[in-house]
C-alpha cells in the first residue's frame, strides 16, 4: 500500500488548481511527479499539451545525457581484430566476427545512437573470455560499466539475448 500524499504536497497542488477530489487517490510518488510538472509550469496547473511538451523536453535532455555518458564504440582496425582473436577457437572467433560486424554496422549507420550498440556488445561478450573482454572494451573505447549497463538493457528488452 502506497502512502497518501503529505499535507504540504496537498497544499501546493491546491494552490496550483487541483481539487480535493483529484488529490484523494494520489500516492506520494504520483504527487511528487505532478509537483515536478507544476514547478516547471510556474506553479500553475499545466494543460495536457504543456505536460507533453515538458515530458518531451525531459526525454530529449535524458537522451543527450545518455549520449554523453555512453560513448559510441570505435571500430578497431583489422590488425587490432587479429590481435584480439589470435587466441580464440574457431567458434568463438566466428561469434566475435559476427558481433564486430553488427557493431560496425551500427556505428557506420550514421545514427550515432549508442543505445543501438547494446546487442553487438552482448554478441561480443559471449564470444570472449573475461581477459579478452577487457581488451575488447579498451580497443573499442567503451568503459566496462557503460558496456555492462547497455548489455543489461539489451537483455531486458530481448529475453533471448545472452551475455555473461
Amino acid at each position: 500500500m502506497s502512502k497518501s500524499i503529505t499535507d504540504n504536497q496537498k497544499a501546493c497542488l491546491r494552490k496550483a488548481g487541483y481539487t480535493e477530489n483529484e488529490l484523494k487517490d494520489l500516492t506520494v510518488k504520483q504527487a511528487s511527479s505532478v509537483l515536478h510538472y507544476v514547478g516547471r509550469n510556474n506553479w500553475k496547473r499545466p494543460t495536457p499539451a504543456q505536460v507533453e511538451t515538458i515530458a518531451a523536453e525531459e526525454m530529449k535532455a535524458e537522451e543527450q545525457a545518455y549520449k554523453k555518458a555512453v560513448p559510441l564504440a570505435r571500430i578497431p582496425s583489422s590488425e587490432e581484430v587479429d590481435r584480439l582473436t589470435k587466441d580464440m577457437g574457431p567458434t568463438a572467433e566466428y561469434a566475435f566476427e559476427e558481433g564486430m560486424g553488427t557493431l560496425e554496422y551500427v556505428v557506420n549507420d550514421g545514427t550515432e545512437d549508442p543505445r543501438r550498440q547494446d546487442r553487438a556488445l552482448c554478441m561480443l561478450r559471449v564470444a570472449c573470455s573475461l581477459r579478452e573482454w577487457d581488451k575488447v572494451l579498451e580497443t573499442i573505447g567503451v568503459p566496462r560499466v557503460a558496456a555492462r549497463r547497455q548489455m543489461q538493457l539489451a537483455a531486458k528488452a530481448d529475453s533471448n539475448l545472452l551475455y555473461a
